[in-house]
């Protein structure tokens, strides 16, 4: 349905969102364990992470809609890579470097939340312009 509204910017828009949250959450997890001996720093390979979460998505909505099913929404098909460049035993280096992927992330989660709200105050003008 939001979809006949919005075209595919809007599903994009929402898998980028929930690639972005992972990502936080396994940066954050970083964070945590910057100390942790042994621990391997991960990371989401943003772009193609969201070209496979939207591969997917789009193959199980073709096979819903041969099957008269309802496709299933986001599935987690991220593509995890290992982070070079931590210093083996800089914990401030390390947590600065850290602490850019992060800050980057969230400005990248808050300018797709922007878009998100962008289409909405779209929707609600031109549904206050048709309602005069």
């Amino acid at each position: 349905m939001i979809e006949g509204i919005f075209g595919q910017d809007f599903r994009v828009i929402e898998r980028a969102l929930d690639v972005q949250m992972i990502r936080q959450q396994l940066l954050a997890a970083n964070i945590a364990n910057v100390d942790t001996p042994g621990y391997r720093a991960l990371d989401v390979d943003f772009k193609e992470s969201l070209r496979r979460v939207l591969e997917a998505e789009e193959a199980a909505r073709a096979v819903a809609e041969e099957d008269g099913a309802v496709a299933p929404s986001f599935t987690a098909d991220l593509k995890i890579v290992g982070i070079d460049g931590l210093l083996a035993g800089s914990s401030s280096a390390n947590i600065e470097l850290l602490l850019g992927r992060l800050g980057r992330n969230t400005l990248s989660y808050v300018m797709s939340a922007d878009m998100i709200s962008a289409k909405f105050r779209q929707l609600r003008e031109t549904i206050d312009t048709l309602a005069r």
